[in-house]
């Protein structure tokens, strides 16, 4: 099970990376020749969604 942590980490130090010090320090960091690898395999994308907090607090009236 530990090899799965592996993957994991990089991705979360990748990701962490991104978004405090921009793509170019996590890609220089993971040691990937390319961006495009550091963005399209260890940054997480975001999701983000609208505002939906007073359609939501409903349901608990």
């Amino acid at each position: 099970m530990l090899w799965a942590l592996g993957p994991t980490f990089r991705k979360t130090v990748g990701t962490l990376l991104e978004a405090s010090s921009g793509v170019a320090a996590a890609s220089a960091q993971l040691g990937h020749s390319s961006e495009n690898v550091t963005r399209k395999h260890y940054v997480q994308k975001t999701h983000e969604a609208p505002d939906n907090t007073s359609l939501l607090e409903a349901f608990g009236n």
